[in-house]
């Protein structure tokens, strides 16, 4: 059903930068049958933030991100993507 049969959940936090800057930086955990990863976006208001995970999720489900290795790094047996 090209992914709105799933939900996906993470976490949201709040902060100010160096400069005194409210940011906003999210993690969800994107899991279904093709993929098992996690997202991190940044935003400097929720909706932005909202905007940026929205559309890794739906970079994931529809334009087969994180199915090609390109670049990434490990770390502590997690492999992180520079999408």
């Amino acid at each position: 059903m090209n992914g709105f049969d799933k939900c996906f959940y993470g976490t949201m936090r709040e902060f100010k930068d160096e400069y005194g800057n409210q940011k906003f930086f999210s993690r969800v955990i994107v899991k279904y049958d093709k993929h098992n990863g996690v997202i991190f976006a940044t935003g400097s208001n929720r909706i932005e933030l909202q905007l940026h995970s929205d559309s890794l999720v739906v970079m994931i489900l529809y334009k087969g991100l994180h199915e090609k290795e390109g670049n990434y790094f490990e770390t502590n047996d997690f492999k992180y993507f520079m999408d």
